[in-house]
């Protein structure tokens, strides 16, 4: 047999060895994923060196040198040629799945449900990924920045506050709320002064779907002042009684009023002395119940 052959033949033959260690090591584990852990000294010899020839014969396919028969032994083994493009598909497809029963992109990192789904989360935000995959990745919502991602949880648990209590009067001082109270003072200052937090005009519409006061004086002030309307087509006059009043809080918002008028504004008072408002509680006490002086 020539020299040419005979080398041939004994590279076959190697490859067939390290072949059969590939079995051995699918019967081991229940997989032919052999990671390439040729430094970490801890691993068995003989795994390294399987997982170093493994990524040879990836590397090989990859640039059209892996001879026929070859590739045919590995596909009967149920050998993974792009392994990477296989778990990202794999958690990909768990991505849409926890995405669609939770309603949100904000996957733990801590994720039992779907293992490892937390930490591909974060290998997707750290490394360098193709426009393709960005570009589908940015179709299903995923959320790039840890700080885009901190501030739909804020987000999601303001939306919640709000079914709990019926308004956003989170206060910083609140128990349990303390993150969010905090949390929305910056998105109001962002709002109002440009500082702190920086807004975008996304998350602006996001809030302002949701009916949130930018401004809680003026929506407390406008609230209010739409209940006197409303008395006031009631009854037919501006007289509120403090304790009497069908309409919840009016009555002491009314007494806060005279107490605090040092406190309103220009426009304030003009609106309330349009519709004919009497800032002395005695006269007005007197005008409801009909009692002359």
């Amino acid at each position: 047999m020539p020299a040419s052959y005979q080398s041939l033949f004994r590279y076959d033959e190697i490859w067939e060895s390290k072949f059969q260690l590939l079995l051995d090591y699918q019967k081991l584990y229940g997989t032919v994923d052999v990671p390439n852990r040729i430094l970490n000294l801890e691993t068995p010899e003989w795994e390294r060196r399987l997982g170093s020839w493994v990524n040879t014969q990836r590397q090989s396919y990859k640039k059209g040198k892996l001879l026929q028969w070859r590739y045919d032994r590995l596909i009967s083994a149920d050998f993974d040629f792009d392994p990477f493009d296989t778990r990202f598909e794999r958690h990909f497809t768990d991505f849409l799945t926890y995405k669609i029963k939770y309603g949100h992109a904000l996957v733990p990192q801590d994720c039992n449900e779907y293992p490892s789904l937390g930490s591909w989360v974060s290998h997707m935000r750290c490394k360098p990924q193709s426009e393709e995959r960005r570009e589908r990745l940015n179709k299903a919502g995923f959320i790039w920045s840890m700080i885009d991602e901190y501030w739909q949880i804020m987000f999601r648990e303001l939306i919640a506050f709000k079914q709990i209590h019926g308004h956003f009067k989170v206060s910083e001082k609140r128990s349990g709320s303390e993150k969010l109270g905090t949390w929305v003072v910056r998105m109001r200052k962002a709002k109002r002064y440009g500082i702190g937090q920086n807004l975008s005009e996304e998350q602006i519409k996001l809030l302002d779907s949701i009916g949130f006061d930018w401004d809680p004086a003026e929506a407390d002030w406008n609230r209010n002042y739409k209940k006197l309307l409303k008395f006031i087509d009631e009854n037919d006059h501006c007289l509120v009684p403090l304790k009497r009043c069908k309409i919840e809080g009016l009555g002491w918002w009314v007494y806060w009023l005279r107490k605090n008028k040092h406190k309103l504004s220009e426009n304030q008072i003009s609106q309330l002395d349009s519709v004919g408002f009497e800032w002395n509680s005695d006269i007005a006490y007197r005008k409801r119940n009909n009692i002359k002086t």
